[in-house]
């Protein structure tokens, strides 16, 4: 009786009635937010705009803004734009409505 059991045990399977279920891992894009951070808490923020070449920047009351330094899981702070440093001692005046959805002429 032993050897029978052992028997009937050891019996392998046709390969073509074993079904195994695999999960192929697709590879997939998500989305995730970086936080910057404002190193004076009076500042107010009012749009921001991105161009075609992905350079950000954010309009707030003391100028137009950059952010820097930020990753995922490490957060940035928002510094002050100096990329067109001639623009840097003029005096440039903005307006903003609140509850507009653009800027006045």
């Amino acid at each position: 009786m032993a050897t029978l059991c052992m028997a009937a045990c050891l019996q392998k399977k046709p390969e073509g009635t074993r079904h195994e279920q695999v999960y192929t891992d697709i590879p997939f894009l998500q989305d995730y937010s970086i936080k910057y951070h404002i190193a004076d808490s009076n500042t107010a923020l009012y749009k921001v705009y991105a161009d075609r070449n992905g350079v950000i920047q954010i309009l707030s009351s003391k100028g137009l803004l950059h952010p820097y330094a930020g990753a995922f899981l490490y957060p940035g702070t928002l510094l002050p734009d100096d990329s067109y440093r001639p623009m840097k001692d003029k005096n440039i005046r903005f307006s903003y409505i609140p509850g507009t959805t653009r800027l006045p002429r």
